[in-house]
Parts: C-alpha cells; sequence; structure tokens
C-alpha cells in the first residue's frame, strides 16, 4: 500500500500513542466503532509485548511505525486478545514477532475467511490482511517478562467469544482488556456468552485496575466494568420477558427503550446480544452457533441500514 493510503485516513480515526505510565503504552483508535479497536506496548530493556493488530494494512503500517520508534526495535511479541479481524489483520505485518494466544483463539485464526470482513464493510479498503495465527498458546495463562514488568495474558471465561484474553500487568496495574470491556461503545457477546460475561467482569473488577485500555474507545477506568455488566444484565432481562412473551429478537430490540446505553456506540448491537442471550436462556449452551445470517438482516433491519466501518 503507497504512503497516499495511509496519508488519506481521516485524521478523526488515525491511532494516536498515548503513555500511560513507564514503558507502558496504549495505541487509541477514536471513534471505537466498528473495526477501530485499541493496542497496547509494553516494552523495557530491549524486550516488547504489543497487544493486538489492527483491521487494515494502512493502519497495521502505522502501528508498525509508533511501536517500533517507542520501543527501538520492532516487537519480539503480540498476544493476541481473541480471533476478530481488527484485532489479529496485522498479525503478519511484525514478522519479527513471536505471535501468542488462547488455544481457542489460534483455532478460530486457523479457520479465518479473511475475506468476510470485506464483504461486511464493502467501504473500507483493507489492503492486506495478515492474520497470522499463534505460535505459542496458553490455555490457563501466560507470562512475558519484559524489564521489572511480568505481561499476564489470561483467559477468565467464555465472554465476548470463546477465546477472549485479558492481558494484565501488574507491577503498574494497567488492565488491557480486548472487547471484554468498551468505552462508551455497546458490548457483543453474540459469538459468546450472555450469563458467562458476569463472572467475567467479577474477575476483571478484582484486579483493581488502575489503568483500564478497553478493546474500544477511549482510554477509562474500571468503572466501564460496572457499565458493562448493567448492560448485560439489562440485555438478559429483555431476554427472559421477551421468551416469555414468543416474541423474537428483532421483535424485543424494536420495542425496547436502550435508556441510558442509547448513547453509546453500534447499539444495533443489542439484536445479536438477544439472540445470544435468548439462546441461552433457551436452554442452548454458551457458544455454541446462532443462525448468523439471520441475525445480521435483523440487525440491518433494526438499523434501517448495513452496518458501517469507518476503519
Amino acid at each position: 500500500m503507497s504512503v497516499g493510503d495511509v496519508d488519506s485516513l481521516s485524521t478523526e480515526t488515525y491511532p494516536c500513542q498515548e503513555k500511560l505510565v513507564p514503558g507502558v503504552f496504549a495505541v487509541v483508535q477514536a471513534d471505537g466503532g466498528w473495526g477501530l479497536s485499541n493496542a497496547g506496548l509494553i516494552c523495557a530493556d530491549g524486550v516488547s509485548v504489543l497487544v493486538d493488530t489492527f483491521f487494515t494494512e494502512s493502519r497495521n503500517r502505522i502501528l508498525r511505525e509508533m511501536v517500533t520508534a517507542t520501543a527501538s526495535a520492532p516487537p519480539d511479541f503480540i498476544v493476541n486478545t481473541h480471533h476478530h479481524g481488527d484485532h489479529v489483520y496485522g498479525n503478519g505485518w511484525f514478522p519479527e514477532a513471536t505471535v501468542v494466544s488462547h488455544t481457542s483463539t489460534r483455532d478460530a485464526v486457523l479457520r479465518m475467511d479473511a475475506g468476510a470482513s470485506a464483504r461486511r464493510f464493502t467501504t473500507v479498503d483493507f489492503g492486506e490482511a495478515r492474520p497470522t495465527p499463534a505460535a505459542l498458546t496458553y490455555e490457563t495463562s501466560a507470562r512475558i517478562h519484559v524489564g521489572d514488568m511480568t505481561v499476564e495474558a489470561f483467559f477468565p471465561g467464555v465472554a465476548h467469544c470463546a477465546g477472549n484474553t485479558a492481558v494484565f500487568v501488574p507491577e503498574r496495574s494497567v488492565l488491557f482488556a480486548g472487547d471484554l470491556l468498551l468505552s462508551n461503545c455497546t458490548p457483543t457477546f453474540v459469538g459468546g456468552s450472555a450469563r458467562g460475561f458476569l463472572p467475567v467482569l467479577d474477575l476483571l473488577r478484582n484486579l483493581d485496575a488502575e489503568h483500564v485500555v478497553p478493546g474500544h474507545g477511549a482510554l477509562c477506568s474500571a468503572g466501564v466494568i460496572d457499565e458493562t455488566e448493567r448492560y448485560v444484565r439489562f440485555v438478559l432481562d429483555l431476554a427472559a420477558d421477551g421468551l416469555a412473551k414468543g416474541r423474537t429478537p428483532l421483535e424485543i430490540a424494536r420495542g425496547a427503550s436502550l435508556g441510558e446505553f442509547e448513547s453509546w456506540l453500534d447499539n444495533e448491537r443489542i439484536v445479536g446480544n438477544l439472540y445470544r442471550a435468548m439462546h441461552e436462556l433457551g436452554g442452548e449452551a454458551a457458544e455454541s452457533r446462532i443462525d448468523m445470517p439471520a441475525m445480521w438482516r435483523d440487525t440491518e433491519a433494526w438499523l434501517g441500514r448495513p452496518v458501517h466501518s469507518h476503519a
């Protein structure tokens, strides 16, 4: 991709690197909507860890330039918080790095149809997607030592999706939450578990992190955990009431008042979240398959247009 392609990115969504504490940085992409994810960098004593990569070639080229300049070398490791394209499509743009993920994330990347995102978000110039799967995997947790810091990657349970990982740096009290936590942006658990989200949030709360880097949206405090819990409980209550009345997810979503969650980005996710919650409350196992084509059709019916990304 040419320099012109990089330069053509909107200034409103251009990646911005922010220093959190010594040796720990976040790379934030406003406004945090579909495809505009965040990344993190932990570096010290000649070792660096990148948390997640970006959605498009141009954004990954910018990410590579930023973190290489900060760490004085390309990252040694990439930790993927989960398998979605806006967190893994740039893995291959860092060939020097060893990719680390939960086993389920590696399996999902190996099955990935990298063209699906381009078919969904037709206005996005993806360039070349390089979703390199992990070379190192874990089931429960993994640790990478960076100077005096420990980068703790751990599986908190099925929530946003099956293999979601949280990354905690206890010496700096920084949590990279991936899409377990979003800031001013609607969570999604259509590919994970509504009920499973609640104990995961308790686990994250118990970390008592001073700095939270969400998977999407602005840097925030741990108060985002309580906001997310209120939303998950709201969806579960809607789903239970709708099941009792024999309604479909789209019917429930159309009749619902989103209240405090109305202003959150991508609030059309209410439809997919109801699909998952009703699936579980109806007796199906967490993360078991739902009718995704129907879910997307209903989401766009509720929204009144195709889902859009500014990536």
